[in-house]
C-alpha cells in the first residue's frame, strides 16, 4: 500500500507539472489583491474552520465522558493539528491528542477520532456528488446519460450515508471478539446522537472552507458566480479520493484545482495561488501553532 501511494503521489506530481507547465510564471508577478475584504473574510473564516473541528473533538470527549478542562482540550486539539499535518490524509490527528489522556482512554479516543475523520470524508463526498449532479462530470470523462448519472450518484450517496451511520454495527461485527470494542460501543450507545453531531459539524466545516476557497479566488481577481461553488465541491471530492503522503493535500488539491477550474477560466495562476494560500492558512499555520503543544511519551 505504501509503494502504491508513492506511485500514485508521483503520478499526481507529474499531472501537476503538466498543468503548471501551461502557466506563464511571469503572470504570478502580475497578480494583485483585487479585493482586500474577500481576502480578510477568508482569513477570519480560519477561526470558524478550526472551531467546527474543535467541536468534533469536544463532542468525542463528552461522548466518552472524559472530564477535563478547556486548557487541556485546546492543547490536545492543537497537538493533533501538528500530528495530522505530518501524516497521510491528515488521519494522524489522534496521535498528538492521545498523550494528554490516560492510557485506558486512548483506544476509545483513537477509534472515535477516526470515526470523526470519516464524517469529514462523507461530507466531502456528499457535497462533491451534489457538484457533479449540478454540473456533470469533468470534461475529460466520457459523456454519460443524465438519468444514469443521477441514479449512479444517488446510489453512491446512499452508500456513503448508510455506511457512515452503520459504522458502529460494522465495527461490532468485525471486532465482536474484542472486549475493548464492545466497551467503546457501549459507551457510545449512551450518546446515540454522536454520529449525527459529527456529521453536522463536518458539513458546516466543509461549507466554511469551500467559502474560503471561493473568497480567495475573488480576492486575487478571478470573476466568479455562485455556480462556481459546485466546481469547488468537485475539487474537494476528487482530492479527497486521492491519498496523500504528508503535509495535508499539498500538490494533490492544487493539481485537481487546475484540472477542474481550468474548465471555466484561463487564469490558472490565480487558481494555483489561491489553493496554496488556502493550504497555508488552514493547515500550515495551525500546525505551526501546535508545535509547542506536542509532547511525546515520557518513556
Amino acid at each position: 500500500m505504501f509503494f502504491a501511494k508513492v506511485l500514485l503521489f508521483a503520478l499526481v506530481l507529474y499531472f501537476l507539472y503538466l498543468q503548471v507547465k501551461k502557466i506563464d510564471l511571469m503572470a504570478f508577478f502580475e497578480i494583485q489583491l483585487a479585493s482586500f475584504s474577500s481576502f480578510f473574510a477568508a482569513l477570519l473564516l480560519v477561526f470558524a474552520n478550526q472551531f467546527f473541528e474543535f467541536l468534533k473533538w469536544d463532542n468525542t470527549l463528552k461522548t466518552l465522558e472524559i472530564k477535563t478542562d478547556i486548557k487541556t482540550k485546546f492543547a490536545s486539539y492543537m497537538a493533533g493539528n501538528l500530528s495530522g499535518f505530518l501524516t497521510p490524509n491528515l488521519l494522524g490527528n489522534f496521535i498528538g491528542r492521545l498523550f494528554y489522556f490516560e492510557r485506558r482512554n486512548r483506544i476509545s479516543l483513537t477509534f472515535l477520532t477516526l470515526v470523526s475523520n470519516t464524517a469529514q470524508f462523507v461530507a466531502s463526498m456528499f457535497f462533491g456528488l451534489i457538484g457533479i449532479l449540478m454540473l456533470g462530470l469533468p470534461r475529460d470523462f466520457y459523456e454519460m446519460n443524465d438519468t444514469f448519472l443521477l441514479l449512479l450518484l444517488l446510489f453512491f450517496l446512499s452508500i456513503f450515508l448508510l455506511g457512515y451511520f452503520s459504522l458502529f454495527k460494522i465495527s461490532k461485527f468485525l471486532f465482536q471478539s474484542k472486549k475493548w470494542m464492545i466497551r467503546i460501543l457501549d459507551e457510545v450507545k449512551m450518546k446515540s446522537n454522536f454520529l449525527l453531531k459529527q456529521l453536522i459539524f463536518s458539513f458546516l466545516r466543509h461549507f466554511v472552507f469551500s467559502l474560503q476557497y471561493f473568497l480567495l479566488l475573488l480576492a486575487f481577481g478571478l470573476h466568479l458566480d455562485l455556480e462556481s461553488i459546485f466546481y469547488i465541491w468537485q475539487i474537494y471530492f476528487w482530492s479527497t479520493l486521492i491519498p496523500s503522503l504528508w503535509f495535508g493535500k499539498l500538490f494533490i488539491r492544487e493539481s485537481v484545482a487546475l484540472w477542474i477550474l481550468g474548465q471555466i477560466t484561463t487564469q490558472t495562476e490565480i487558481v494555483l495561488l489561491s489553493s496554496v494560500t488556502l493550504w497555508f492558512i488552514n493547515q500550515v499555520v495551525p500546525a505551526l501553532i501546535g508545535i509547542p503543544y506536542f509532547k511525546f511519551s515520557k518513556k
